[in-house]
């Protein structure tokens, strides 16, 4: 399955909480700059929780616009587990197996980092729409 780590020191870990810590996301622009591409970058605007789900779903929204015309970097990467049991089971008995992967994202925290030869208003409606897919607000900065 994608976006899940390939090496587990704990299998299973309390719940993540994400604080409302700004964070800029300066240091993490990649500096080789290409010339005649339009680079562009999502950014959080709030805190919340991420599933591997809905970072599989914008990878596959951006791979269909997109196509091979454009280099997609994800910036953050679910590795907390969440495990969940069974309904209908007692209490007791282990907390459950991993039932999927999270990350907990601040404030500031770049999600999608995108670079094409397309216009500039596509790539930002895109990068938008994508923003829409997620549970958490987000904007697009240009950089």
């Amino acid at each position: 399955m994608l976006f899940t780590p390939k090496n587990i020191s704990h299998s299973k870990v309390f719940k993540v909480k994400s604080k409302n810590k700004v964070l800029s996301p300066i240091p993490l622009v990649p500096t080789n700059y290409k010339f005649g591409l339009s680079r562009y970058m999502l950014i959080s605007t709030e805190c919340g929780i991420l599933d591997s789900k809905h970072l599989i779903s914008a990878r596959s929204f951006l791979k269909k616009r997109f196509k091979k015309n454009a280099e997609i970097l994800f910036l953050s990467f679910p590795h907390f587990p969440v495990a969940s049991r069974s309904k209908g089971t007692r209490m007791g008995k282990g907390k459950g197996m991993t039932d999927h992967w999270s990350i907990g994202i601040n404030i500031g925290t770049p999600l999608i980092s995108l670079e094409s030869q397309y216009l500039e208003g596509d790539i930002k409606r895109m990068l938008l729409r994508v923003g829409t897919i997620l549970p958490i607000k987000t904007e697009v900065l240009e950089y």
